[in-house]
């Protein structure tokens, strides 16, 4: 698994420019929500890739 963020400085990558379009934060004293589109492909993820669970025993405990 690959962390990227939209500011360097963190240890990860940087997502490229214009790889994020329509963009919406929302923060509250919780938590940071962001939403929007991203080019997968400009952060090597195939197209037509949607992706899947990293744990396959997902929320079970």
């Amino acid at each position: 698994m690959v962390a990227w963020c939209t500011k360097p400085g963190h240890g990860t990558r940087l997502i490229p420019r214009n790889a994020l379009h329509g963009i919406q934060f929302m923060r509250t004293p919780d938590y940071v929500q962001v939403i929007g589109f991203l080019d997968q492909t400009k952060i090597n993820i195939q197209e037509g890739d949607w992706g899947g669970e990293m744990d396959p025993h997902g929320a079970d405990l």
